[in-house]
């Protein structure tokens, strides 16, 4: 809770705050619960609460609370709020330019300063009363047809806009299964019979043969170049599902998103378990490639000049604590190898202890180095 987010808002007004400015299902719950104490519901006197399909909408912990107090949810058709949602259709509106007005007085009243989010509360009490009325409201839910109900909001006008692109039925027939053409020899030879009367204009005026003269005005567009249609959709990857108008707080519809949402936190698991498997592996093998290195890269790399800050050994040994073998060495012995930095004219020799691995000809041998450990004192 942010009480600043508050100073100057409506009263009984709750807030919730999202560094995305998107609602998350965290928040519907928050406000699912603002709207029982406001309502006051209970299973006894249910109300119904219409909403879209927004992701938060969907959150089981809150569909479950608002079924325990008597709220039926009821999700719209997806791409219809603009017309079946009262909000949108007279309320939004009028609440957007009274919000502007308000804002262009603000800024009037207060020269030189900057608005931020803290002041809109306060604009929001002032505007909202003028924007929420009960005739606005009212007539909300009766042009979007549900309340008092009406079906027919829709009219056919507004499909028409969308024949130019209607792209094929996923359930039409295949070309295999195709039905036979509509068209028969006698249509044709009709349309080419009209297509021969047709003028410049694309439109003419006959008179057809017969006992009665009738007069006709035949406008052929259609018939002769149809509107072009869109073709089918390219399948992609799925990004979020469709959704339909449901009713949200029915048991089989709650137990379906619960499924959906159990597979979806099953899918993010194994994703994330792919990707730290890749990182560990990834780790190993680097791992394993360092202590693959071989201690005689380590000598030559030392003897060539590169110094000694990269050595990770166990230090310079004081030779006078060790007495000279009477012997040549031999392997599993540790003795004290001397190295010295080519590159520096003035470094003088550094002592390095050393156990014998293997012994090769002519008073050679190769040896590893002992490592730094932080549990013993050398």
């Amino acid at each position: 809770k942010n009480d600043h987010l508050l100073n100057g808002a409506p009263i009984g007004s709750t807030d919730c705050a999202n560094i995305s400015g998107w609602m998350k299902e965290e928040h519907f719950l928050e406000f699912a619960k603002h709207f029982i104490r406001n309502v006051k519901c209970t299973r006894e006197r249910p109300v119904l609460l219409l909403l879209d399909n927004h992701d938060s909408h969907l959150s089981i912990e809150a569909l479950n609370f608002l079924k325990d107090n008597g709220v039926c949810v009821m999700s719209f058709p997806p791409h219809c709020s603009h017309k079946v949602q009262p909000l949108d259709r007279n309320v939004y509106g009028p609440f957007k330019k009274y919000v502007n007005t308000a804002c262009d007085a603000w800024m009037r009243n207060h020269p030189g300063s900057t608005m931020t989010i803290y002041d809109s509360p306060g604009i929001v009490n002032t505007v909202l009363p003028l924007a929420v009325t009960q005739n606005n409201i009212v007539s909300g839910f009766k042009v979007s047809g549900i309340f008092p109900f009406n079906r027919l909001i829709f009219s056919e006008s507004e499909f028409i806009p969308s024949t130019v692109t209607d792209r094929p039925s996923p359930n039409a027939p295949t070309p295999d299964q195709s039905i036979p053409s509509a068209q028969t020899p006698e249509k044709k030879a009709q349309k080419a019979d009209l297509t021969s009367k047709l003028d410049k204009s694309g439109m003419q005026t006959f008179n057809e043969p017969g006992p009665s003269t009738l007069s006709c005005v035949i406008s052929p567009l259609e018939i002769l170049r149809p509107f072009p249609k869109a073709p089918p959709r390219k399948p992609k990857k799925a990004t979020r599902k469709k959704r339909s108008t449901a009713i949200l707080t029915d048991t089989s519809v709650k137990d379906a998103l619960e499924e959906e949402k159990a597979a979806s936190k099953r899918k993010l698991a194994l994703k994330t378990n792919k990707k730290g498997n890749r990182k560990t592996k990834k780790k190993t093998k680097k791992n394993k490639e360092n202590e693959e290195t071989t201690d005689e890269e380590e000598w030559k790399s030392e003897a060539s000049g590169s110094g000694d800050e990269d050595v990770d050994w166990a230090g310079v040994a004081n030779p006078d604590n060790f007495k000279e073998l009477e012997r040549d060495p031999k392997k599993d012995d540790f003795v004290l190898v001397a190295l010295v930095d080519k590159a520096n004219a003035r470094s003088k020799e550094k002592f390095y202890i050393a156990k014998i691995v293997t012994q090769g000809e002519i008073r050679e041998w190769e040896v590893s180095f002992l490592r730094k450990s932080e549990k013993k004192d050398w």
